[in-house]
């Protein structure tokens, strides 16, 4: 009988659908890792993008759609999220390479897929959002948010949700959909006709949240970017 083995396979794909880059932008490395439960694996992200100076690292959980922040790298300085510390690590710079070490393998909350952006903390870009506190009250239906930048150099217009997670759990931040100038992409975990996405990526755009409900309580904010995020998938299996 062979050893049980952690088995760590690392797969692209664009996270988010219609955006690209060429590959020698953005990479990871390496394609496949094979390890012994309770030892450490480290995934990198790459980006060769002079203006990038973040990266950022999500799980998300078999048969779950909603993305957790592991952590990010801004420039030299690491931030990891409380509920990770005790497996998790980044190290890196935010400008070049960012790892991420997963320690002990064999942790069930470690199957899961892993996603690295690489992004820019606009601090050139004026991004204006409103309001900034919305109250929603009893019979109220409609909820409106804006966004808006005007830098053409920022083709797609981003709308997230992000939730507390009770227990300690770690937060959950869900994309609710894109805008590619006046083309909206919604999630499918969204796609009804409560949540819909109008304006223009490089101007305006507009989040309408239609017949509210107590669980659409959360904090949604918007991103302008022109990146793309890879996929790594890390699984846990015993080799008979």
């Amino acid at each position: 009988m062979k050893p049980s083995q952690c088995i760590v396979s690392i797969t692209i794909v664009f996270w988010v659908k219609g955006v690209s880059l060429s590959n020698d932008k953005v990479f990871q490395t390496p394609s496949e890792l094979i390890k012994e439960p309770n030892s450490e694996a480290t995934l990198s992200l790459e980006h060769q993008i002079p203006s990038y100076d973040t990266i950022l690292w999500y799980q998300r959980s078999a048969g779950d759609t909603s993305l957790k922040l592991i952590a990010y790298m801004y420039y030299g300085n690491a931030n990891v999220e409380p509920s990770f510390k005790s497996h998790f690590n980044v190290s890196g710079n935010g400008q070049t390479r960012v790892y991420l070490h997963i320690g002990k393998l064999g942790h069930p909350e470690h199957s899961a897929e892993y996603f690295g952006a690489a992004n820019v903390v606009l601090s050139s870009l004026k991004i204006q959002q409103s309001p900034e506190n919305l109250l929603i009250k009893p019979g109220q239906q409609e909820a409106r948010l804006e966004c808006f930048h005007g830098d053409n150099s920022f083709p797609y217009m981003l709308w997230y949700r992000h939730r507390s997670a009770a227990g300690g759990r770690p937060r959950d931040m869900d994309l609710i959909g894109l805008l590619h100038y006046e083309n909206a992409d919604v999630e499918k975990t969204f796609a009804t006709e409560r949540f819909n996405i109008t304006g223009h990526s490089k101007g305006r755009a507009q989040l309408t949240i239609s017949n509210m409900k107590p669980a659409d309580s959360a904090e949604y904010f918007c991103a302008a970017r022109s990146t793309v995020c890879h996929l790594l998938r890390l699984l846990y299996k015993k080799l008979q």
